[in-house]
């Protein structure tokens, strides 16, 4: 009788740590706003709270260091800005840090497992529909935003937001710029094809990890997904992953693959999707400006992008207000509704300024090298880190789960599991 209670406690421990890896992807998808709401982002911490308490054991330090951070916060605000901050935005930011805590904390030494496993599903979801979506375009983007209409689940619209067709289903989100075949790109769960690339490319990584690189249906379909989101970053990050394979692959001849790669890795980077296409966004910048001039007489138009470079300048001109603490807690970025900046590197100064950007470089690096060379005792322990900044340059998801889940992962040995 004892076993079999301790195995039903097993198999229930189980799957909850599966469903917390699909809530940890779906709700940083950016496709459903509610995610993003301070009550849902409360009533999660609270919940994931209770749970930790409930089953693990909590070295109560990581609390002392997380109130201690936020005292910080609000007196160098306070004091050298005179700000008061707004508590749905304290809310909301310590919510992020204490759900990626907690998700890590549960997951434990497992979450590569569970997250890996919940990707590949996703994945295969997104290529059936992705299949479907080529052949019968109207009927799935109708099909979709009636499941949208029907969930109240936001952002869907025809030939809005410059031209763009939107709408999403929780598991599925399309994208486009025009009906045609040759516009379609596979978005997945995701906003954004680029972004959903950032999934397929940790599902790689993932996958090698507990498969002792050895390649198999899941690298296969992976990589078939990755080709379908069409995405520049989704191809450099592939490169980076290949690097790691190669450095920890144990097989003979080595050297010669490394002559194999340096031609591929030439012809992918000069490639028209990644040379042509990073030099033209170069080349077509405008100045701030211009951008917020944009939206303020576009404003029925839809969403306009202020583009990665000018968008990271002009809000690292706008933190040098609070260089330091930044701006946590104030209410939002200061441009328009309809502007957007494709990227985190400037927000996230602007919100935490260069305090926060320290302490999230020190947080990843942690994180990535307990991961490759204490969990799986491998080399190359950057590669989780290299990866994140890229995305972080490249795709704003400072405001997701996913954002905090991997730096703050190796605080997971501050909990462990009663026995």
């Amino acid at each position: 009788m004892g076993s079999l209670l301790i195995d039903t406690n097993y198999q229930n421990k189980e799957k909850i740590k599966s469903l917390l890896a699909y809530y940890l992807l779906l709700t940083s998808s950016q496709t459903i706003p509610f995610f993003n709401n301070y009550y849902f982002l409360l009533i999660s911490t609270i919940v994931l709270g209770a749970y930790i308490h409930k089953v693990l054991k909590v070295n109560t330090n990581i609390y002392q260091v997380v109130i201690l951070l936020i005292v910080v916060y609000l007196l160098g605000l306070f004091i050298f800005l005179s700000i008061v901050p707004h508590i749905s935005e304290i809310i909301r930011h310590v919510s992020y840090i204490l759900i990626g805590i907690y998700i890590s904390a549960i997951l434990n030494t497992n979450w590569v497992f569970f997250i890996e496993k919940a990707i590949y599903k996703l994945t295969i979801i997104s290529l059936v529909l992705f299949s479907l979506q080529i052949a019968f375009p109207s009927y799935v983007f109708s099909s979709i935003s009636a499941i949208n209409s029907t969930l109240h689940l936001g952002r869907s619209y025809l030939e809005g937001n410059f031209g763009n067709n939107v709408s999403n289903m929780f598991i599925y989100a399309v994208n486009q710029s025009n009906m045609n075949i040759s516009s379609f790109r596979n978005c997945g769960f995701a906003f954004e094809p680029g972004f959903f690339s950032l999934f397929l490319n940790l599902g790689i990584l993932f996958n090698l990890l507990l498969h002792d690189f050895k390649l198999n249906k899941h690298i296969f379909i992976y990589c078939l997904a990755i080709i379908t989101t069409v995405s520049t970053t989704g191809f450099l990050g592939f490169i980076l992953i290949i690097f790691f394979y190669l450095v920890n692959k144990k097989v003979k001849f080595k050297f010669y693959l490394y002559v194999l790669f340096l031609p591929c890795l030439y012809f992918i980077v000069m490639s028209p999707l990644v040379f042509d296409k990073t030099y033209e966004l170069w080349n077509e910048r405008q100045t701030p400006e211009f951008y917020l001039n944009s939206a303020y007489l576009n404003k029925s138009a839809g969403d306009l992008s202020m583009g990665r470079f000018t968008g990271n300048f002009y809000m690292f001109e706008r933190s040098l207000e609070s260089p330091f603490f930044g701006h946590f807690g104030s209410t939002q970025i200061p441009i328009p509704e309809n502007l957007t900046i494709p990227s985190s590197l400037g927000p996230f100064i602007y919100t935490f300024g260069v305090l926060g950007l320290i302490l999230l470089l020190i947080s990843l690096y942690q994180s990535s090298e307990l991961l490759i060379r204490n969990d799986f005792k491998l080399k190359s322990h950057l590669i989780l880190f290299i990866l994140f900044l890229f995305y972080f340059f490249a795709f704003p998801f400072v405001y997701t789960t996913i954002f905090w889940f991997i730096p703050l992962n190796h605080l997971r040995k501050y909990f462990s599991y009663y026995h």
